[in-house]
């Protein structure tokens, strides 16, 4: 997995700070504003602040791996920076990081990362060699501010708002958990008929020889691309598009073909071959060397091949991804529409080629890959999750399931509750991994009941207006209802069974302390959510005992002091 990280080319700081969405347009205020990467106040920075995010540099070598994921430690920032013998320039980068990194962890605030590398040297006087931008968002997890020692740990959550990834702050539009969670198991019921075995990973089984020719076709175009050998002299000669062209018609056998491209049936990719031979040859060989070569960002480049070459929707997310699979996918615009009336996606393709309809798309495939990842199975790739949606798509779709609203059944006080017994040992890795799609599926279900509640009641215009919000953790609620005179109620969607009759649920620190600050706050526990009739409980927070609340996490906190031990070496061996 921490290979998948290893940057494979050297891009601008520029590029990346601007493709993490940051405001970059400061760069060009300096003696050559034509070229704003190489502003020497910004470009040689190892942090950066955009206010609601922060983006950071951090070495490939220096991250590990363990059962948490991929990880970062930064040690002594601050020890570090005092160092007498230290180059001043060095110490204000490292006071700069260290600043930022301590405003990311007191905001949870999502950080980007620039993984750099340097193959040829691991000394300290390293220079980036290789540089891009993790699609993921990272957390800095812990801090200590008197020596700046910190972990950053990727993936923790995304960005609030928006996308994760290189998309910025592109909104995906959300799927229907209830009809995934369908989908997925008649998918499965399929693949288990077909191969005999349940499914359980994307790298063998019929899923694997149907879908794995796309692998093959990148790798080939790759190589005929030859991008190694591009050279600036060569843009207006026909050479770029004759290499393009050469990387679509893939034809070396039946499971060695570009079946992601009508290009042999309908010729799809005539136009490039009109283009090589009229006036715009230079201009698209010029853009297609920009890009290819890492000095155009994706949404440039997209909006101006379609200027150039018209919506050829099929055509220009191929060029995007034989670029890079992990980033951009191929699309079948028809195809993907049906899939995702079927998913409850409010979003069409057909007829509507350009940047932003196709982050959309890319944001609800990487939505599939986390669902995927979520159930279980393992190192679930961009690529898998189009494979899957692409098999999905081939299916009769499934009837729908639980049509009515799921009923609210209110408790007003949480004596009729005894308290339980506290569980002994809890394997907190194991209950995220089997609850994490769980949530979303008992969000939707609390989200749909809450707008009945409206609505029958006679309250329509306020059912328009509850929300989701679980993507801002900082919040400590998933849904922002409403009363009937239109004051605030704010849910916790807790999605459990119930065993024995005992309902166990996790709470966070911060959503105590919402339950007795005053607000109007209640937890909706739904139960039997993978049922075809679930039921929610809806509990007023300030109303749960305190003796049936049982703290099972304590945190450790120094105020001071760890820095001087660290320098003093006080302490025992």
């Amino acid at each position: 997995m921490i290979d998948s990280l290893r940057p494979r080319e050297l891009h601008h700081v520029y590029n990346l700070v601007r493709e993490a969405g940051l405001d970059v347009s400061d760069w060009a205020n300096y003696k050559r504003p034509e070229s704003p990467q190489t502003n020497p106040k910004y470009c040689y920075e190892w942090a950066f602040d955009g206010g609601d995010r922060v983006v950071v540099c951090l070495w490939f070598d220096d991250m590990k791996e363990d059962e948490t994921g991929i990880f970062q430690l930064r040690d002594g920032l601050t020890s570090l920076a005092r160092d007498p013998q230290m180059d001043p320039v060095r110490r204000r980068r490292i006071e700069s990081m260290n600043g930022i990194l301590s405003k990311a962890f007191r905001k949870e605030l999502p950080v980007r990362v620039i993984v750099v590398h340097d193959p040829e040297n691991r000394n300290d006087d390293r220079r980036p060699k290789l540089r891009s931008l993790d699609a993921e968002a990272w957390r800095v997890v812990s801090y200590d501010e008197p020596s700046g020692w910190c972990r950053l740990q990727r993936g923790v959550a995304g960005e609030p708002g928006g996308v994760p990834g290189f998309l910025g702050m592109v909104a995906a539009p959300r799927l229907s958990m209830v009809r995934f969670q369908s989908e997925l198991e008649n998918l499965k019921e399929h693949l288990l008929e077909v191969d005999g075995v349940p499914f359980e990973s994307f790298t063998r089984g019929k899923l694997y020889d149907w879908e794995s020719y796309k692998d093959y076709v990148f790798a080939e175009a790759g190589r005929r691309l030859q991008l190694q050998d591009w050279k600036l002299k060569e843009v207006g000669t026909g050479t770029i598009l004759d290499r393009v062209n050469h990387a679509i018609e893939i034809d070396d056998g039946k499971k060695k073909r570009n079946n992601l491209l009508q290009w042999k049936k309908y010729g799809v990719h005539r136009i490039l071959s009109e283009v090589r031979n009229d006036q715009r040859c230079f201009q698209v060989e010029s853009l297609l060397f920009d890009f290819y070569t890492g000095e155009l960002e994706p949404d440039e480049a997209f909006d101006s091949l379609v200027a150039l070459l018209g919506k050829k929707y099929p055509l220009i997310a191929y060029l995007f991804f034989i670029k890079d699979c992990s980033r951009f996918l191929p699309i079948a615009p028809e195809t993907f529409d049906a899939l995702f009336a079927r998913l409850g996606v409010n979003l069409r393709t057909n007829g509507r080629c350009g940047w932003e309809n196709y982050a959309a798309y890319l944001g609800v495939i990487e939505d599939v890959r986390r669902l995927l990842e979520m159930d279980g199975i393992p190192g679930v790739r961009l690529l898998d999750a189009h494979s899957f949606c692409w098999l999905l798509a081939s299916l009769a779709p499934v009837d729908e399931i639980r049509l009515k609203a799921t009923p609210i059944v209110e408790v007003e006080s949480s004596a009729d509750l005894q308290p339980g017994n506290p569980s002994r040992q809890v394997d907190w890795e194991t209950l995220h991994r089997a609850r994490a799609m769980l949530g979303r599926l008992g969000e939707e279900l609390a989200y749909k009941a809450e707008k009945e509640r409206l609505i029958q009641a006679g309250y329509p215009d306020l059912a328009e207006r509850v929300a989701i919000v679980g993507d801002d953790h900082t919040k400590g609620y998933d849904l922002h209802s409403y009363e009937l005179d239109g004051s605030d109620r704010l849910i916790e969607v807790k999605t459990m069974g119930a065993e024995s009759g005992t309902i166990r649920f996790y709470t966070t620190r911060r959503q105590l302390e919402l339950a007795h600050s005053g607000v109007n706050h209640f937890y909706y526990l739904v139960l039997g959510a993978r049922t075809q009739e679930p039921r929610i409980v809806a509990m007023r927070a300030e109303s749960i005992p305190a003796e049936a609340i049982n703290p099972l996490v304590h945190e450790v906190v120094f105020s001071g002091g760890l820095g001087e031990v660290l320098e003093d070496g006080r302490g025992t061996e």
